[in-house]
């Protein structure tokens, strides 16, 4: 979790590609199940305008989401993404 956090600031400060990179070293397999480590990865493509992978992580993220609520959002990311890589 904490490595997430530091991704999040890594990308205020140095931008998305750079936080991409320090998540694809994050070698922990406990957080490869948490929803929000896709939904972050994924927002960071959305800034990159990469809506493929963007796509690729919602598809990971919405299965792993606890709450309907939550699904519901991720869906609506997911579809945002699907308008834009057209």
């Amino acid at each position: 979790m904490v490595l997430l956090n530091r991704a999040i600031a890594l990308s205020k400060v140095y931008g998305a590609e750079k936080a991409i990179s320090a998540l694809k070293q994050i070698n922990d397999n406990a957080i490869k199940t948490y929803y929000l480590f896709y939904v972050t990865k994924a927002q960071f493509y959305i800034e990159m305008n990469q809506f493929k992978k963007a796509i690729e992580n919602f598809e990971i993220a919405i299965p792993l989401a606890p709450l309907q609520k939550e699904k519901d959002l991720l869906q609506e990311r997911l579809e945002f993404c699907l308008q834009k890589n057209f």
